[in-house]
This record gives structure tokens, C-alpha cells and sequence, in this order.
């Protein structure tokens, strides 16, 4: 299990063709987890999360900002935008497994072009309380949430038989436009990368409920649905 971290919960990117995790626990923390791979092949590369809960910020967990201030320059204030599963990237250039030399930080930093057969897989996992948008702290919170360093490409992103639960509309994903910043020459021309802008995540059998009274389930959710495909 995985608390409060203050970078993502699981972070990896080495140079494989399939990394798999599975029976994960991730309770609110600032990158969620976060499942990469690398290496120069033409074969198939997924990452795959399984069986797993994903948590936000419950009203049960200790607080971001302990006076309830939401002043985000407290000594003892953590006041961070939050998501529960980072996007995948899958680039070329990653270290090995079990690497003995020191990789640099993040891990989950892209280091060189993506490739192109490639997918995530996330199934059969819970995603419980985002109950709003907004941390009760003011910082931003999302179930899913793009990598700040993917300018390149993300794969497909199969969600299949997802439970969500007291999880707001609003708070499901966060897919920011490209920044002005990713507009390098020796990469994307004068332009910026486009990668935000070509995000596809697809749902299967996926589940809203609500056990805690008050979150609203999305408006696509009718008294007559059962499971939510797209």
C-alpha cells in the first residue's frame, strides 16, 4: 500500500515488453500510480494494472492542510493538484530492470520518442472517493490524470469492468492542452507537441455507485443503467 506520497505511488519505466501490477492499494497521493515502459522493439508493450483500489481524498484520511486553513504555504500544508492513475508512456530509452546505476528523478519522465505498438490495460480496479474536484485544500483532483512529460504519444487506454465509487463527474479526468513549452524545434517544430490532444481512453462494463450519500452520480448515469460503455 501505497499513503500520501508526494510523488506517484507506483513509478516505474524500464525496458520491458509487458509490466504488470497487480492487488494495489494507492491512497491519495500527488501522481497516483503511474505504470511505464521503454525499449526499441516492434513487439507489442502494455502496462497493466489489475485487481487493485485506487483511492482520493476520503474524509476518513488525515488532511493535506491539518488547521483547515487550505493556506498552501503552512509549514505543515501539502496543498498539490492530485491524480489517481497517471497516463502510461511507453518510449523508446528506459533503463533496465533491477538497473545498478542511478537513474535520474522523476522515473516517470519521458526521455526520448514513444513508440507505437502500445497499450495500457486497467481492469477490474476500484476508484473510491474523489468525491470532488478540488481537494478540501483547493488543489485540483482528478480519477485520471495526463503525463506532464508525455509530448509525444500515450497509448490506448483500455478501462475494463472499472468500479467507481463516490467519484463526482467532474473528478474523473484531466486532460490539459498542449503547453507553448513543447513547441522545440529538434522535436515538434515551431508547434507545440500534440499529445493532450490525442488522448483516447475507452470504458467497458464500468460501474458507478455511491455509499456515502451526497456524491452525485454522473448525468450519463441513469436509474436504468447498469454497466457504461464508450
Amino acid at each position: 500500500m501505497a499513503y500520501k506520497n508526494s510523488k506517484a505511488s507506483i513509478g516505474v519505466m524500464q525496458i520491458t515488453n509487458e509490466a504488470r501490477f497487480t492487488n494495489i492499494v494507492s491512497v491519495d497521493n500527488t501522481k497516483g500510480v503511474s505504470i511505464n515502459l521503454a525499449g526499441e522493439t516492434d513487439l507489442e508493450k502494455k502496462s497493466v494494472l489489475k485487481n487493485s483500489f485506487v483511492y482520493g481524498e476520503s474524509p476518513n484520511l488525515a488532511k493535506d492542510c491539518p488547521d483547515g486553513s487550505g493556506n498552501a504555504t503552512g509549514a505543515e500544508c501539502w496543498c498539490h493538484d492530485k491524480i489517481g492513475h497517471m497516463s502510461t508512456l511507453i518510449p523508446f530509452k528506459g533503463k533496465t530492470p533491477h538497473n545498478p546505476s542511478a537513474s535520474s528523478r522523476p522515473v516517470y519522465k519521458q526521455k526520448s520518442y514513444s513508440t507505437w505498438n502500445e497499450k495500457a490495460i486497467i481492469e477490474n480496479v476500484y476508484f473510491i472517493d474523489f468525491q470532488s474536484d478540488l481537494t478540501s485544500c483547493g488543489s485540483t483532483q482528478r480519477v485520471f490524470g495526463l503525463n506532464q512529460y508525455g509530448s509525444d504519444t500515450i497509448p490506448m487506454h483500455y478501462i475494463n469492468g472499472a468500479n467507481f465509487v463516490n467519484v463526482k463527474q467532474d473528478a474523473l479526468i484531466n486532460i490539459f492542452d498542449p503547453p507553448s513549452g513543447w513547441a522545440v524545434i529538434d522535436d515538434c517544430g515551431e508547434w507545440p507537441c500534440t499529445m493532450p490532444s490525442n488522448v483516447v481512453y475507452t470504458y467497458k462494463d464500468a460501474v458507478f455507485s455511491v455509499t456515502d450519500g451526497t456524491t452525485a452520480l454522473p448525468s450519463f448515469w441513469t436509474a436504468t443503467t447498469t454497466k457504461f460503455s464508450f
